[in-house]
């Protein structure tokens, strides 16, 4: 049975209240305007039952099911249920984890639109093996491509996962993934409209060192956090959506929601416990 749930964000940026209708079916369809995308990151917790953080045995398939609400998905710690995932999500378009290494980058989506120029980079650099979050028996890093939103209209869309951990050595390997992802940012998608999301593993209210690093790197990239831009918080958290519009394309964030923050919960079972260690945060976009 189709259900129907009213979603009410306010939107410090415009002064208004926008009211967001999410139309809950089991298949995939854009109901969004032509001009209008809805976006979300989760991390989904899908290292194997007993070494998760979650329960992705019993939930992957709900997610799947909920990622169909959403135009554009974008997950990390994707690793080993995207086959569950994928069973319920029906976007067109889909792409699992990869990038090698002993369980890969855990990186994967679902989306409405063709993308070109694909490309999937490992982190230069990481912290810990069996310590500091064991960032290095993954192969984390970022994916990246142009995303024909419309025809002849594309977006750089980056997905990320950063190095956990707080140990002196985490911080070092997220200040040359910074350092890197903001180089690859400033050759491939110099003047283009550019949506950043994923698991950055830093917060600006808990730590120095994040907020020179995110400093860092929005200020090179004129990116905008969506977090205080919109969703008026003075505190932060580790999973963020960033943007800029382009020379050909003008992007207009029109709400935020964080289920961590924000109600309602979307992504709950029947009991209201939530379906990954994670919140996840999405947003609706238009665009001219």
């Amino acid at each position: 049975m189709k259900k129907t749930i009213l979603i009410l964000i306010i939107s410090f940026s415009f002064g208004v209240f926008n009211l967001y209708d999410m139309a809950f079916a089991d298949t995939y369809s854009k109901i969004t305007p032509d001009n209008q995308f809805t976006i979300i990151s989760y991390n989904v917790a899908g290292l194997p039952e007993g070494l998760s953080n979650g329960n992705p045995a019993n939930y992957s398939g709900d997610i799947g099911r909920l990622l169909n609400q959403f135009d554009l998905c974008f997950l990390q710690e994707d690793f080993y249920y995207h086959g569950d995932i994928d069973d319920k999500a029906d976007h067109p378009f889909d792409r699992g984890p990869g990038g090698g290494g002993l369980i890969g980058d855990g990186l994967g989506q679902f989306t409405y639109c063709q993308k070109n120029n694909w490309k999937r980079k490992a982190w230069n650099k990481c912290s810990g093996y069996y310590s500091n979050g064991s960032d290095c028996l993954t192969n984390k890093g970022f994916t990246y491509a142009e995303y024909e939103i419309a025809d002849g209209v594309f977006i750089d869309i980056y997905n990320l996962h950063m190095d956990a951990g707080s140990s002196s050595g985490d911080w070092t390997a997220k200040k040359k993934q910074v350092k890197q992802l903001r180089d690859f940012v400033l050759s491939k998608s110099e003047g283009n409209a550019v949506i950043m999301v994923g698991d950055f593993n830093m917060s600006i209210t808990r730590d120095a060192k994040a907020a020179e690093y995110m400093t860092l790197l929005k200020d090179a990239l004129e990116l905008t956090d969506l977090r205080f831009e919109i969703g008026g918080y003075s505190n932060d958290r580790v999973d963020k959506i960033l943007y800029r519009s382009g020379e050909d394309v003008t992007l207009i964030p029109l709400s935020y929601h964080h289920e961590r923050d924000d109600d309602p919960d979307i992504f709950i079972d029947e009991n209201a416990n939530k379906l990954s260690d994670h919140h996840p945060v999405y947003a609706l976009f238009e665009w001219y």
